[in-house]
């Protein structure tokens, strides 16, 4: 099992409170927008980076089907 998936997740869950957090006029409304947006753009590249982990996984379970 891969865990970049799930790290992907936690970044995004973490993102989405930060931003909601930065607009709506709490204290600290800079940081977390900037931390909010930093965490969103880490967790889509890890999204992606795992995609294509994935990929090779699939490619390599067809690749090992017996019959091919």
């Amino acid at each position: 099992m891969r865990y970049l998936g799930k790290v992907a997740t936690f970044g995004l869950a973490l993102a989405i409170g930060c931003i909601a957090w930065g607009t709506l006029g709490y204290p600290f409304r800079a940081a977390f927008l900037a931390c909010g947006w930093t965490f969103f753009a880490v967790g889509i590249l890890e999204y992606y980076v795992a995609a294509v982990l994935y990929a090779g996984d699939l490619r390599r379970a067809l690749a090992n089907t017996p019959g091919r």
